[in-house]
C-alpha cells in the first residue's frame, strides 16, 4: 500500500479517496514522503491542505475595495463616484479588528458614522480638527464601515499637517517617535494585535525621516508609503524611497478604474505595488455624514494600510514582522493587468486581498 510505502502510520492519515472518481489521500507527512510522491509516475499531484472559506459580501461599496477583492477588471460595474460595487472577503473575518491603524497626516474627524467611535484623534497643532478633510479621508478608505478596507481596525489619526496640508518634517518625526513608544508599550498587553502607520505624504529626500520610519519598522510597525503625485520617480522623495527593493516600507502609486496607471502617480523601483486612486469616495470633515471624491497616491495607500491590517489580524505570525508582511502582500498581487509608462524598474503590480472566493 501507498501509504505503507512512505513509512507512514494510520495514525497519520486523515482521508482516504478509494473510490472510481478519486483515488488518492491526505496526510501529515514529512518532506521526503512528499519528494518521494512526486517523483511516481502513478501520481498525479500533491498539493498542500488549505482552508476552504464561504464569502462574505459587502454590497455598495466603493470600486476600490472591489478593485481589491477580485481578481477581474471592475471597469462596466459600475460609476466610480457611486457605490455599486462588491467588497468580498471571507466569512466571520474580522477586517482588521483589533488593529491600531496610525493615520500621519491632517487628523480625523472622530464623529463621523463611518468610524463608529473607533477614531481618536492626538494633535500636534494648535487645532484639535481635521480641519482639511485629507486624513479623514485617508482613514475612511482605510477603517471606515463603508469605505474601509479593515472596517473593524482601531484608528488614530496623528495630526500633524494645518488645513493647507502642509507642515515642519520635525513634527511629522516627532508623531513616529511617539508611536513607536505606544507600539513598545502595548506590545505585552493581552489582546495586542499591530500597528500599520499611513504616511500619504512626501517630501524631498530625507535621511532624518527615512531614519525614523526605519525605526518604525525594526520595531515592528508597519509603514504604508505613499509614491507621490509628481509624475516622476518615487526614489526622489521620502520616505517613498524606503519602498522597492531599497527598503521594508510599501510604497503604493495610483491606478484607476481603467487599470492604467495614473497620469499623476510616480513611478519607478521605489513602488512595490499600486491600488485604487481615482476617484475614490470615502469620508470627510464638517458632518458626520459628508463624504468626498478625491484622487492621489495618498487616496491609494490606505487601501494597502486596511489591506496590512486585514492581515494582521488573520495572521498573527506576521503582526510584527514588516519584512515577512511584504513579501506576503507582494505574493498576493495581480501582473499582467495594468498599463503605463513607468520609470524604469517599476514591478507594474496590482494590490489585491488575496482572496479567491
Amino acid at each position: 500500500m501507498l501509504i505503507t510505502f512512505l513509512g507512514s502510520d494510520h495514525s497519520d492519515v486523515h482521508q482516504i479517496y478509494n473510490g472510481t472518481v478519486l483515488r488518492g489521500f491526505c496526510a501529515s507527512m514529512k518532506s521526503h514522503c512528499i519528494d518521494a510522491l512526486n517523483a511516481m509516475e502513478d501520481v498525479a499531484h500533491v498539493e498542500k491542505v488549505v482552508t476552504v472559506s464561504t464569502t462574505n459580501v459587502r454590497q455598495q461599496a466603493t470600486w476600490g475595495l472591489n478593485r481589491l477583492s477580485s481578481v477581474d477588471p471592475v471597469l462596466g460595474k459600475g460609476s466610480p463616484k457611486r457605490l455599486e460595487f462588491n467588497y468580498n472577503y471571507p466569512d466571520g473575518d474580522s477586517l482588521g479588528g483589533g488593529v491600531d491603524v496610525y493615520v500621519v497626516d491632517t487628523g480625523v474627524n472622530t464623529e463621523h458614522v463611518a468610524f463608529g467611535g473607533r477614531a481618536n484623534l492626538h494633535s500636534y497643532l494648535s487645532s484639535q480638527e481635521d480641519d482639511n478633510g485629507h486624513g479623514t479621508h485617508v482613514g475612511g478608505t482605510a477603517t471606515g464601515a463603508v469605505f474601509g478596507v479593515a472596517s473593524g481596525a482601531n484608528l488614530w489619526g496623528l495630526k500633524v499637517l494645518d488645513s493647507s496640508g502642509s507642515g515642519p518634517s520635525s513634527t511629522t518625526m516627532q508623531a513616529i517617535v511617539d508611536i513607536i513608544e505606544i507600539h513598545n508599550r502595548k506590545k505585552s498587553m493581552p489582546g495586542f494585535k499591530g500597528s500599520v502607520i499611513n504616511m500619504s505624504f512626501n517630501l524631498q529626500r530625507s535621511a532624518a525621516l527615512n531614519a525614523a520610519v526605519e525605526a518604525a519598522m525594526e520595531n515592528g510597525i508597519h509603514a504604508i508609503i505613499a509614491a507621490g503625485n509628481e509624475a516622476t520617480d518615487a526614489c526622489s522623495f521620502s520616505p517613498a524611497s524606503l519602498g522597492g527593493s531599497r527598503g521594508n516600507a510599501i510604497t503604493v502609486g495610483s491606478v484607476g478604474i481603467t487599470e492604467s496607471i495614473s497620469r499623476f502617480s510616480n513611478t519607478g523601483s521605489c513602488v512595490d505595488l499600486y491600488a485604487p486612486g481615482e476617484n475614490v469616495v470615502s469620508a470627510w470633515m464638517g458632518g458626520p455624514n459628508v463624504v468626498n471624491a478625491i484622487d492621489g497616491t495618498s487616496m491609494a495607500t490606505p487601501h494597502v494600510t486596511g489591506l496590512v491590517a486585514y492581515h494582521i489580524a488573520r495572521k498573527p505570525e506576521l503582526a510584527q514582522d514588516p519584512v515577512a508582511m511584504k513579501a506576503f502582500i507582494m505574493s498576493t498581487t495581480i501582473s499582467g493587468q495594468l498599463s503605463g509608462n513607468p520609470n524604469p524598474g517599476d514591478s507594474m503590480l496590482l494590490a489585491n486581498n488575496g482572496f479567491r472566493g
